[in-house]
Formats: structure tokens, sequence, C-alpha cells
């Protein structure tokens, strides 16, 4: 519950008229007294408190943590850019899987060394399948038609995966 000043406090400003002139004449007001500083001496004056700011030390100690901050960020984002590059760079987990192991054999999907690498990749091979649809025409022939390869093995992997039971 507010106290009875509160209340009045309120009153009177609800009762207060506003003047459009009001702002106006505090500022001629100002301007004519010398309180009002001109542009130049606010820029000053707004340079001056900002170096002033500067040099706090709770302000010098969150810029360096920013900076550290982006620099990790920067060392991540190379580090996961390089990853990714090498991956593509390598032969695709699909192809090294299918040299390893003869995915037409019906005994190959009831074993258990497979059987726990199964549901993984499965889920590994639609991404790569639905990375495949995604991906726009290339504008150059050759990695369009690797792409549509790309698909059509990818596609037939899923096929076997399919048959082998989901």
């Amino acid at each position: 519950m507010r106290g009875w000043r509160a209340r009045y406090e309120e009153e009177q400003i609800k009762s207060r008229q506003y003047d459009r002139n009001e702002p106006t004449e505090l500022a001629t007001a100002m301007i004519r007294d010398g309180r009002l500083p001109t542009p130049l001496e606010a820029l000053q004056r707004w340079d001056a408190e900002r170096e002033r700011r500067q040099q706090r030390p709770s302000e010098i100690r969150r810029r360096q943590e920013r900076e550290e901050r982006q620099e990790r960020s920067r060392e991540i984002s190379q580090a996961r850019w390089d990853a990714e590059w090498q991956e593509r760079k390598q032969q695709p987990l699909y192809e090294a899987l299918a040299e390893a192991f003869d995915f037409s054999d019906p005994d190959l999907w009831r074993s258990n060394s497979f059987a726990s690498l199964r549901p993984r990749l499965v889920v590994w091979m639609r991404s790569v399948v639905l990375d495949l649809q995604c991906d726009p025409v290339s504008p150059i022939p050759l990695m369009s038609t690797r792409n549509d390869l790309c698909k059509r093995v990818a596609q037939e992997v899923m096929d076997r995966f399919a048959i082998g039971g989901d």
C-alpha cells in the first residue's frame, strides 16, 4: 500500500497542465545563461567521459574478456571449418563401410558387431540423404554430377538399410 505522500505527488503530476512551450522556454533560458553547452563543448564532454570510462578497471576487464571470447570463437570456428574440410576431402563413410562390409549379405544384419553400429548408421545415412537432396544444383557441372552420383549411392544404401530392417 502506498503512502499519502506518493498519492499526493501523483495527483500533483496528473493535475499539472502540460505546456508545449515549456521545453522550448527552458532551452532558451539555458542558452541565455550559459547552462546549455555548445555542440562542440557537448562533444568534448562526451569524449572525455568516454575516455574516463574506458580507463576504469572494470571496463578494461570487460574489454579483455570480450576479446578473449571473440578469439576463442574464432579459434573454434576455424577448427570447425578445418574439420569440415577434412571430412569433405575424405572418402565418404558409407563408401568405406561398403568396402569393409558386404551389405548384400543377409547375415551381416544379424551379426552383433554390425548390429551395434547399424542404428547410428541409419541416422547418419538419413542425414546424408536429406543433405544431398537439399543441396542446390552446383554451378560447376562436375560437382553436380558428383552430387547426383552421391545421391544415388546414398539412396541405394538407405534402401539396403530398409531391406535389412529398420
